[in-house]
């Protein structure tokens, strides 16, 4: 089998959202988990971060990646969908798995893949995770593929959970209101984890914060600590913007993805999780790992700069250029 014939076959075997809509989604994680524990279940034997909510959840989880390499982390990063090449969904340190690996996945365990039908989500997850074990990672940044609680990557237990926040999206899978999403999403909110919501909105705000109480779950509202100001953009191409903590933060665009980003570095500073601390991660870091992280995270086109007088960036993904 080639990789193009693997490929192929993910498209063709299994069912994809992207290609069926719904139907490809499987409200229980019974198939992931069967195919992990086959695997001798990989998601136990690496450290992870998970990054959940409506919009910005990628570009977290891109900035948490850059800033982990960039601390010296041997750093994994799940995301979907992907754009032009299958493999941009599992990466370390920013390299796509090789194609050999895809290959010998698929055909190594096509028997229990037959058996098991999994979704093409699920097989990609179980397949992401594999690898990271595999490869030894420190940490591993997974961003949720669509919800939470039913996600195919909820079979994680991080060192910390991530909500950038809550919109209208999917709501034929994931619930009508603002509160039965903000549900949804909340499940990826586990036991003594801390927990850093992005956004405090006022429908989806007691459902996470009655979340974390029942499970007993440290949580911050990033949006509560840190404010993005805006700076003069008339000898720039695009947005710029300054982010300090301890003050109500502005709403102003593009600092969307910024109140989640923020909110998790926060956090880390607070807590320390795993070994880890904020500005540098504790491990073979320094405090440079957070600013050469940012301006590496591989999003060139939208992201703009880390304040080293304040050590927190934000994300201009939401700039308007100026011709």
């Amino acid at each position: 089998m080639t990789y193009r014939d693997t490929i192929d076959y993910l498209y063709r075997q299994l069912p994809m959202f992207q290609r069926v809509g719904p139907v490809a989604y499987k409200k229980d994680l019974t198939n992931t988990l069967a195919l992990c524990e086959h695997l001798g279940n990989p998601q136990h034997r690496f450290r992870s971060i998970h990054v959940g909510g409506t919009n910005g959840k990628g570009s977290v989880s891109h900035m948490l990646a850059a800033i982990c390499q960039a601390a010296g982390l041997k750093t994994g990063l799940y995301i979907s969908p992907h754009y032009k090449d299958f493999r941009e969904r599992i990466k370390i340190n920013g390299k796509y798995i090789p194609q050999r690996r895809v290959v010998d996945f698929v055909q190594k365990n096509l028997e229990q893949i037959e058996a098991i039908q999994p979704s093409f989500f699920e097989l990609c997850v179980a397949m992401a995770f594999d690898h990271f074990a595999r490869e030894q990672v420190d940490v591993a940044i997974v961003e949720v593929g669509l919800g939470g609680r039913l996600d195919s990557t909820n079979i994680i237990t991080p060192l910390l959970s991530v909500i950038t926040n809550i919109s209208y999206d999917h709501q034929n899978m994931l619930g009508d209101t603002l509160p039965e999403i903000a549900g949804e999403k909340a499940g990826i909110i586990k036991p003594g984890v801390p927990v850093v919501i992005g956004e405090t909105q006022p429908e989806s705000a007691p459902v996470f914060e009655k979340k974390a109480i029942e499970v007993g779950a440290p949580i911050i509202f990033a949006d509560r600590h840190f404010e993005t100001v805006e700076e003069d953009t008339t000898h720039w191409k695009s947005s710029h913007y300054r982010v300090l903590k301890n003050k109500t933060l502005s709403r102003r665009p593009g600092s969307r993805c910024c109140r989640a980003f923020s909110g998790a570095q926060c956090r880390y500073r607070i807590a320390g999780l795993g070994g880890f601390t904020i500005y540098g991660f504790a491990q073979n870091a320094r405090f440079g790992g957070f600013a050469d992280g940012f301006g590496a995270a591989p999003l060139s086109d939208r992201l703009y700069g880390a304040l080293a007088d304040h050590r927190v960036g934000a994300d201009g993904a939401l700039r308007q250029r100026t011709q």
